[in-house]
């Protein structure tokens, strides 16, 4: 090796190391646990980074790690995670975080090739791997997979959350019986929500408990509520719908006298309107609801930025629009 080929390679390795020992002591009061070091050797002022790929899965994580966890979230609030390429902004927080979590069963489609790779000695963890095969139900879109649309499930969701809790408090010893303690109390809210939502979607004359989506994503919450469910496009908005598609959830409105459909917060409601524009000249008039939470929750500071809070809004949206009656606090 000539001389000047060595000082240059010299120079570069003082270069990295100088910026190494420079990540070594940020000046943030809070600091963050390096991924290299044990993180059973967590100090009081430092927090473990944990990344999400959905609005949901952070929801669970900010939950889990209330007081100890930073969660960053890949896709917010009207991002369809079918859809979804990883941005340089996601890759250099992936850089940073001790545990990654993503849903599984292809939800996020184009974060295949990354998933696989599993970043080395980074943890990561698909949600849905914490449900028994009975409980997932087959994807009419894609032979010999599964619909990955489970949150809206709150019972499924609290089994996919009890499995991450246990695979945090392995991971994490020293911070075990916190992790279980945060996971029994965010499982206990979500109970509750779930009975709410048994009751007052019940009160819905059993002939008009039908929900009617831009695609779909509600399979688990009709199942799970007692709620038929039709969709104009299959689980994943990368299949495409025809004339025939909206041609015959027309005359299903039509022949049932469905009084409401509703467009979701991902996904252009362009379709929607044209079903309602068949339904209108074919005599019948169908309603576009409230806009629900799909694939994404609302707003970070907001109260549908949270699972439950997105739950109520869907469940209070369609129990008025498919009942006609407005709901009162009371009937909880």
């Amino acid at each position: 090796m000539s001389t000047h080929i060595l000082q240059k390679s010299l120079v570069a390795v003082f270069f990295c190391l100088f910026a190494w020992g420079c990540q070594e002591n940020p000046k943030d009061k809070e600091k963050v646990v390096k991924r290299e070091r044990a993180v059973d050797l967590l100090k009081e002022e430092e927090k473990i980074v944990w990344m999400a790929t959905t609005g949901m899965i952070a929801d669970a994580l900010e939950n889990l790690g209330e007081k100890f966890s930073r969660v960053h979230t890949m896709m917010g609030p009207g991002i369809d995670p079918h859809l979804y390429k990883p941005t340089p902004a996601d890759l250099s927080r992936l850089e940073e975080a001790h545990f990654f979590c993503h849903n599984g069963m292809n939800l996020e489609g184009k974060l295949g090739k990354i998933l696989e790779d599993s970043w080395g000695y980074r943890r990561t963890y698909a949600i849905i791997a914490g449900l028994n095969y009975n409980d997932l139900i087959p994807a009419s879109d894609f032979e010999g997979s599964h619909d990955p649309h489970i949150w809206f499930d709150l019972r499924l969701w609290s089994k996919a959350v009890d499995s991450l809790s246990q695979v945090l408090g392995n991971l994490y010893p020293r911070l075990y019986n916190e992790i279980q303690g945060n996971s029994q109390r965010y499982r206990s809210k979500l109970e509750v929500e779930h009975e709410w939502a048994v009751r007052l979607l019940g009160e819905i004359p059993k002939e008009k408990r039908v929900l009617v989506t831009a695609h779909d994503a509600f399979r688990y919450f009709g199942r799970a509520y007692d709620v038929e469910v039709k969709a104009l496009q299959g689980i994943s908005t990368v299949s495409e719908y025809g004339i025939r598609d909206v041609s015959d959830l027309v005359n299903f409105l039509v022949d049932n006298k469905i009084p409401a459909i509703f467009p979701e917060t991902s996904i252009s409601d362009k379709a929607l309107k044209a079903v309602v524009e068949g339904c209108r000249k074919k005599g019948w008039e169908v309603k576009l609801g409230n806009t629900l939470y799909g694939d994404a929750l609302g707003e970070k500071d907001s109260p549908e930025g949270t699972l439950i809070g997105a739950f109520r809004h869907n469940v209070i949206s369609i129990y008025e629009a498919l009942s006609g009656e407005t709901y009162q606090e009371e009937q909880t």
